[in-house]
Order: structure tokens, then sequence, then C-alpha cells
């Protein structure tokens, strides 16, 4: 049974600037250097790169970012493939949320236009009822001309006090879809 002999150390590898070096790359040959000192007592050089590269695959590291913006430290490589990309990139974010903030401005301000002309039109109805109201009176049919007096100054005035509060708003609803979180009423 032959003995093997003690492997040759790995090569040294190239010393580079620590600018040069992206945080990950500089973290990954912190623990490269920890797994080679913790594998010393392996002698057999090919095993022990075998080990080496195995427990670098375990330790890889996934991230997951959230939202239009990279990591700080991919940004960087971004600008360093293609420089500019990442103000392009910024500029994209911030364009993206210029647009979603006016189209939520765009629909509270449909939505005020459409209240605003459904009073309008509500009070144009209210007065045509009244006039109408007013000549069938006016006309010999006190009753009649009363009771609808009446029902729309009821249906006008009245009802909004019994009903209270309308249902949720279209802004609302849409609000919440743009990420903003719905209005709770105060606890009294």
């Amino acid at each position: 049974m032959a003995v093997p002999s003690a492997a040759p150390p790995l090569p040294a590898q190239p010393q580079s600037d620590a600018s040069d070096k992206s945080p990950s790359e500089a973290k990954t040959g912190k623990l490269l250097q920890k797994i080679e000192a913790a594998l010393e007592p392996i002698p057999s050089a090919p095993l022990k790169e075998q080990v080496t590269k195995r427990v670098l695959q375990v330790f890889a590291s996934a991230e997951h970012f959230a939202g239009p913006m990279a990591h700080p430290s991919h940004m960087e490589a971004y600008e360093r493939v293609c420089p500019g990309l990442a103000d392009r990139i910024a500029k994209m974010a911030e364009l993206a949320q210029a647009r979603q903030e006016a189209r939520a401005d765009a629909v509270l301000a449909n939505e005020y236009a459409d209240r605003r002309l459904g009073m309008h039109y509500g009070f144009a109805a209210l007065i045509a009822v009244l006039i109408c109201g007013t000549v069938i009176t006016l006309s010999g049919y006190a009753h009649l001309g009363g009771g609808i007096i009446t029902a729309s100054v009821l249906g006008a005035c009245v009802m909004p006090f019994i009903n209270g509060r309308a249902k949720p708003t279209i802004s609302k609803v849409v609000g919440s879809r743009l990420g903003r979180k719905p209005e709770r009423a105060e606890a009294k």
C-alpha cells in the first residue's frame, strides 16, 4: 500500500487590490481562506479542492430584492459593465413612481369631478321637482302638489342624514391597489 505523499500547497492566488473586488467577492475570498485553513489536515490536493468547492456551494447565498432598485453592490457591478446604467435604472424608478402618482391623482380628480357633477344634477332635479310640485299645487291639485314637494324635500334633505356616510369610494379601492393603506375610521 502506497503512502500518499503530502500534497503540494495550492498555488497562491494572485493578490489584487481590495478596491478591485466587489463586497461579495471579498466575502467569498475570506470564506475560501477559512475553509482552506480548516482543511489543512487533508493530505490529498484534489480531494481538498473538491471539498472546498462543495463547501463554497453549500455556503452560496441567495439574494432577493424587492422594488425597482438593485442592491448597491449589484448597481456597482452594473456600472462597471455599462457606465451610466445605474443612473438610468434610478431614473426609470423615479419615472415609474411619478407615473403611478399621476394615475392616482387623475383617479381622485375624476372622482371629485363626478361627485361635483352629481351634486349639480341632483340639485337641478330637486329644483325641477319643486317647480313641478308648485305648478301642480297652483293648478288646483293641492294634495298631489304638496305630496310631490314633501317627497322631494324629504328625499333630498332628510335621507342623507338617515343613511349616514356613503360606502367606500373608488379612490380608496384604487389607492389600495396602488399600494396605499386604506383609511380606517377611528373608534370613538
